[in-house]
């Protein structure tokens, strides 16, 4: 496809989702920004290399549209290969004339904007600055808006995350699950274990204990059987008696507490950029950062009465952790579906502590005016 035309499928792609989406600023800018970041990038690789910009997993989504779009599935393409959920979602536009790469741009933009409309709508904040804070702290800020222009299945990761863990219906749930293990398998693993292991904890009465220890213990219980569950799929595929915790040490807990801040990078053997590059990715893209340096200090040492939806977090990211680290992925795209339930901790404790300065705040006018009724 000549890029004049692909740029011509982008504005039209995008201003269509313009004029349907709610008549929010801030949605409306995510859309402006995907239209010309999407645009910018086909101009400056190429429509057909653009796949190469920031990781080529982008070239076997765009490839898997392809073949189902052309009716030309291949036997050595498996389901999970496919990520179904993710490619499936892209075939429509594919169908209808839309270049491939830019339908699963579209499905990433377009899960940025459910999500960041869940959010803002669950916060009722009316100013564009605490607007802008509640995208910040859920990575639905500038993290999700550079994911929106990539064919990457980061984006809707991140909303059916956040829809397993705050969905009331038990349908929606369910089926949020099965689309996540379908998109990332250790994930869904991981928040289902943690749901099991919070049940059982609320059932053994610890979680009415509220004892300091109370938080750090459920971080041990989560590596411990993060790396049980990657022992056990370790030894089904190798058929070898692999022992449990057999390379833990100072360098495995330095790699498993680099997650917490985001610093992944600099404990892991092999990376694909130079340090210097991602430090400044770090920078630009102050989030991976953020959300999970405060999201630890918070739960670890100033929100012990957590809510069930930041316990529920929490051991799900140590379970994943205990995972990940094992694996040649370990980076922060592998925490950035767990950031939306991140940040709502965040946001929410944010929110206490304002509602804390308000009321003490009226409490010395409350007495005036009582003082001057008597």
């Amino acid at each position: 496809m000549p890029l004049w035309m692909f740029c011509f499928q982008a504005l039209l792609v995008g201003s269509t989702i313009y004029l349907a989406a709610p008549r929010r600023v801030i949605l409306q800018a995510q859309i402006v920004v995907w239209t010309v970041g999407v645009i910018t990038i086909a101009s400056v690789y190429g429509v057909s290399d653009q796949v190469l910009f920031y990781s080529n997993d982008q070239i076997h989504y765009s490839w898997v549209v392809r073949i189902f779009r052309d009716w030309n599935w291949m036997s050595e393409t498996s389901v999970d290969g496919a990520k179904l959920p993710y490619t499936l979602a892209g075939l429509p536009l594919a169908l209808v004339g839309i270049h491939e790469t830019l339908a699963l741009k579209t499905v990433s933009l377009i899960c940025l904007l459910i999500l960041s409309q869940l959010l803002l709508n669950r916060f009722s904040e009316v100013h564009l600055k605490s607007q802008l804070k509640i995208l910040y702290f859920t990575g639905c800020g500038l993290i999700g808006s550079f994911f929106s222009l990539l064919a990457l299945r980061e984006t809707m990761m991140m909303l059916l995350t956040y829809y397993f863990a705050t969905a009331k219906s038990t349908i929606a749930r369910v089926l949020s699950l099965f689309a996540l293990f379908l998109l990332r398998p250790h994930l869904a693993g991981a928040l289902i274990l943690a749901e099991v292991l919070l049940v059982i904890w609320r059932w053994l009465g610890f979680s009415r204990r509220h004892s300091f220890g109370e938080v750090p213990a459920l971080l041990v219980v989560g590596v411990i059987v993060g790396n049980v569950v990657f022992t056990w799929q370790l030894r089904s595929a190798t058929l070898m008696n692999i022992p449990l915790f057999y390379e833990w040490g100072i360098a495995e807990a330095t790699r498993i507490a680099s997650n917490f801040v985001g610093l992944q990078f600099l404990t892991v053997d092999r990376v694909n950029f130079s340090i210097a590059s991602l430090l400044w990715l770090r920078v630009i893209l102050s989030e991976t950062l953020a959300i999970p340096t405060v999201f630890t200090v918070l739960v670890l040492f100033l929100n012990r009465h957590a809510s069930y939806i930041s316990r529920l977090t929490f051991l799900t990211f140590a379970i994943y952790v205990g995972i990940a680290t094992n694996t040649d992925f370990n980076s922060f795209r592998q925490n950035i579906p767990l950031m939306p339930l991140m940040g709502l901790t965040i946001l929410e404790f944010l929110s206490e502590r304002k509602g804390e300065k308000k009321a003490s705040k009226s409490i010395p006018i409350n007495a005036r005016l009582a003082r001057e009724s008597e």
